[in-house]
Parts: C-alpha cells; structure tokens; sequence
C-alpha cells in the first residue's frame, strides 16, 4: 500500500535536485487531470529502507485525502517507472547514496523492472542492487538467484539473506550463506529444507567447512534418513573429521550397521575397536570367513576371545575354524587343539601343538591320534611336532599300539639327526685339541726366543772406587755449551 510522507521527508537532501512538474498527464494516462508529480524515495529517517511512494497534487503539501484518493486511481505502474528511471539517469549528477525503488503491493503489478536500467551507473550504489534484490524475493522469486549470481559483489547479503528466510526461499537462502562463508547456517539450512535446498555434490563440498562438529554427525541421521544410497559417499569426505566410533553408535542404534560396510572398510587402517568389531560382526553375518581372517591377522584391537566364543559353536565349519585360529593366536592353547579335534581339522591341532612349545600337549595329541585309530596322522605328527616328541616315548607308542610301520621314517630322520649330532661334537672336540695343542707349541716358542736374546746382552760393570756405594755410576753431566742464536751461526767470540 502506498504511504504517503510528511512534509519534512520532502525536503531536497545534500542539494538533490527535485522531480519537475510534469508539462501534461500523457505520461501517466491513467492518472487525474490536474498537473502532479510523482517522487520515489528511501526514508532516510530511523527506519532506513521504508519505501514510499509520494503523489503531489496541486500543492506543496496536499491534504492525506487527496493523497488517499489519487492512490486508489488505477496507475500504470510501468510508465510510472519508466519516468522515474529516466529522470534520475539524466538528471542526476550527485552520487547515488539511496534507492528509490518503489511500492508497495503494488510492485508485484509490473511485468518488468526497468529499475535494472540504473544497475549500469557507473557509481551505482549497493543498495540499488541490495533492495532490487529484496524486490525480486518478494514478488519475483524466479529473478532472484539470477540477480544474485550476477551482482554478489554488490549486494548486502545480510540483509538480503534476512528477506529471503522471511520469504523461504530456501535455495537463494542457501547460496547467499556459501557466499557469506556461513557455512553452518547453510548445513542447517539443507537439512532442515531438504526438499528444495539440498544439492549432494554441493553439500558434501560445504560440509568439511563446518565450524560445529555436531553439524557432522546431524548429517550422517540427514542422509540415513532421506538419502540412504549416498551415505557412504558424504562419509567418504568426513572421515577425517568425525569420530568413527560415534558413527558406529549411530549406525548400530539405527539398525543399519552393513549399509556403510564400505566406509568401515576405508577407515580400517586407523585400527578402531569399534571398526574392526563392526566389520568382523558384518563378515560373520555374510559368513565371509577369508575376509575375517584377513580383518584378524591385520588388525588385532579388538575383543578377540569374545568374537571366539561367539563362532566357536556356528553352524559353519570354517567359521569354528577361525575361533580355533583366534584361540590359538590368543595363546589359548587348549581350546585351540580341543575345536579343531572337534571338527577334525587335525593338521590345525598339529600346527598349534607345535607353536605352543609345550611337550605335555603334542604327546598328548599323539595319544589322542592312536586312540582315534589315525595312524597316518600318528605319523604326520611326529613329524610336525618333532622337536617337542621324545624319540622313547614315540617308540615306546609305536611298539605298543603295533605302528612301528608309521614311526620308523620319524625313527630314521632322528637317528640320522642324532648321528650327525654327535659327529659334529666329535669334529669340534679333535678341532679344540689341536687348537690347544698349536697354542701350548707357539707360547714355547715365545718362552725359547726370549731366553736367546737374554744370553746375548752385555753384562753390567761395577762401580769406579770413591764414587759412592756399591752398584752402578750415574751417567756423566754433559758438557757446557752456549746458548744459540734462534737463526744462524753461533755469534763468534773471544776465548
């Protein structure tokens, strides 16, 4: 609705020139007969942006009624522009410091705002493109993301962001927050408008700009709840951003754990406890059991033994087979040998016997496989466990269980590994003996050498009578000589 001014907000400010009268109503057909003029301002009072529209009719400052009155003629609104347009482009010479853009309700009349025209001025002012701007999110929503994308230099976006969430128009919204880096607004602005804001290439390039870290984990619930198929993907760029047992918690409240296996298998290498027991609780669900091994031999932070006890009674075989492997990996010897002889995976019990180090357990497999009536396996574990088995007591079994048969290959490689044992014993102790022997000869040799030089050196003289006591003189002081120059001969004297 169009409001008419008091008399003050007429006054021409910082000597701007006034509209002139108008020589006849051509301009304005629809307009009444007496001569008027027509002004477009900005309230430069306290409430900065209030827009008016002013119509003189015959005086300076007419009566509210008449004013009401010519408001309510129908006015083309087009030509109305137009003149005002023109006016300010040639006529103004001061700088554009306010914006006269129209109107009210009225402003949605208009097929086209030709105050485009006055974006071209070389000293155009920001708020000609700022309230162009609320215009078009007021009454033509459609102009506004093209107006945006031309003039984002020129525009206050604070106040343009303001106008377009009281009008939600949320995409424009979340455009001018990437442009205004209010990355966090824009994040809460998709989520919380998904249906016309949300872009996925867009959001998962703005959502690692983020200041609040709770924006993350709000996304994971956003995507899991209304794009499913992408999580992986957004998932993908936040990893090294999110904790990744938060995202496990969530995923695990919400049922949906293999749906993102993918992201899970990515992150892996951090050696998470929380990733690693998700995926091994995946790969027992798809009864993958290569990957399982695989997870357990590269990483081991995790509760071993639980997973264990929870694949020890599967239904499928190689799945035991892996808590076997966990057991025996564990330490956990016992239960290693006692799963793979309930499976009859013997070669697995042999192997763990061995690498247990312990006696006690391979003989007792050996026990186990003679009762068991295994003979081959009786032999192949001995072989296996050949440096824990004592040679009696395979014997001693063999003999008594009538399976001399299947211990004479382990018989013969002991005794020939016995044999060359103590050959190599025999060889070292002839080798030290000559070693000690050519050593007693070389320190004769030394003792015979210096004997020899002692009998060839002179004997001592005694002492000169009147020199003292008995023994050796001291050796004669030498001689007096004069000092010597530091170069040269010696300076020549008299004697």
């Amino acid at each position: 609705m169009a409001v008419a001014p008091t008399s003050h907000h007429l006054q021409p400010q910082h000597n701007r020139p006034s509209p002139p009268f108008l020589p006849s109503i051509a301009a304005l057909p629809s307009s009444p007969s007496p001569p008027f003029y027509y002004s477009m301002f900005v309230s430069e009072s306290k409430n900065v942006g209030f827009l008016f529209v002013y119509f003189k009719v015959g005086m300076l400052d007419p009566p509210r009624k008449e004013v009401r009155e010519v408001a309510k003629k129908g006015i083309d609104w087009n030509d109305a522009n137009n003149w005002v347009v023109e006016f300010y482009i040639f006529n103004v010479s001061t700088t554009l410091d306010s914006v006269f853009c129209v109107i009210g309700d009225d402003f949605k009349k208009t097929d086209d705002i030709n105050f485009t025209r006055l974006l071209g001025l070389e000293r155009a002012h920001m708020g000609i493109f700022t309230e162009l701007g609320v215009l078009y999110a007021r009454y033509h929503y459609e102009k506004l993301m093209e107006h945006m994308k031309l003039f984002s230099t020129h525009l206050n976006i604070p106040k343009l962001i303001r106008a377009c969430d009281e009008q939600q128009h949320w995409k424009e919204l979340t455009y001018l927050y990437i442009q205004y880096d209010e990355f966090d607004n824009f994040a809460s602005t998709v989520m919380n408008h998904s249906l016309e804001a949300w872009d996925h290439m867009q959001f998962k390039d703005i959502a690692v700009k983020v200041a609040n870290v709770e924006l993350y984990y709000k996304s994971v619930h956003f995507y899991l709840q209304e794009h499913p198929d992408l999580i992986n993907d957004v998932l993908s760029v936040l990893a090294l951003h999110v904790d990744h047992t938060r995202v496990d918690d969530i995923m695990r409240k919400a049922g949906q754990l293999p749906l993102v296996k993918p992201y899970m298998v990515a992150v892996q290498r951090n050696n998470v406890p929380a990733v690693n027991e998700a995926l091994n609780e995946i790969y027992v669900e798809e009864e993958n059991y290569d990957r399982l091994r695989e997870s357990i031999d590269l990483h081991d932070n995790f509760d071993q033994i639980g997973l264990a006890q929870k694949i020890e009674k599967h239904e499928l075989p190689e799945m035991r087979r892996v808590a076997a492997y966990i057991y025996k990996k564990a330490g956990r010897w016992k239960q290693s040998i006692a799963l793979s002889k309930k499976d009859k995976v013997y070669k697995d019990a042999m192997e763990t016997a061995s690498q247990s180090g312990d006696r006690e357990l391979a003989e007792e497999l050996l026990l186990y496989f003679i009762d068991q009536g295994k003979k081959e396996c009786f032999a192949s574990c001995l072989f296996v466990c050949y440096d824990l088995i004592r040679a009696n007591v395979a014997l001693e079994l063999a003999w008594l269980n009538n399976m001399i048969d299947f211990a004479l290959p382990y018989l013969l490689q002991f005794l020939h590994e016995y044999t060359r044992k103590v050959d190599e014993l025999i060889k070292e102790k002839i080798e030290a003996a000559k070693e000690s022997k050519a050593k007693e000869n070389e320190e004769q040799d030394v003792i015979k050498q210096h004997n020899m030089y002692s009998q060839l050196l002179p004997l001592a003289l005694p002492t000169p009578p009147g020199m003292g006591g008995g023994g050796f003189a001291p050796p004669p002081p030498p001689m007096w000589m004069p000092p010597m120059p530091p170069f040269g001969m010696p300076p020549m004297g008299s004697y």
